[in-house]
């Protein structure tokens, strides 16, 4: 073998080490960043003891200006059976 061509192998040599380490980096940083993700989601997630849940009151069956409230229905006749089969 001539000198360049163990020069050109050690070269190559070289140029796979660093891929390789420089992937190893990339991969581990990758994982650390996964982690520290669902970590982050798990620490901070809310629980569902701290809903309120609050009872409205409203008429359903309010009208104001000759509109249903609820549905924006006109008032006519029949309007109550609409309400009753079509909502």
């Amino acid at each position: 073998m001539a000198k360049s061509e163990k020069n050109n192998v050690k070269a190559q040599s070289h140029y796979r080490l660093f891929i390789a380490g420089f992937l190893a980096v990339l991969v581990l940083i990758s994982v650390i960043v996964f982690y520290y993700s669902e970590i982050k989601i798990f620490l901070f997630k809310t629980s569902d003891n701290e809903v309120e849940y609050i009872d409205i009151e409203e008429d359903t069956d309010e009208i104001v200006d000759g509109v249903h409230v609820r549905t924006g229905f006109v008032q006519a006749p029949g309007m109550q059976e609409v309400i009753n089969n079509c909502t």
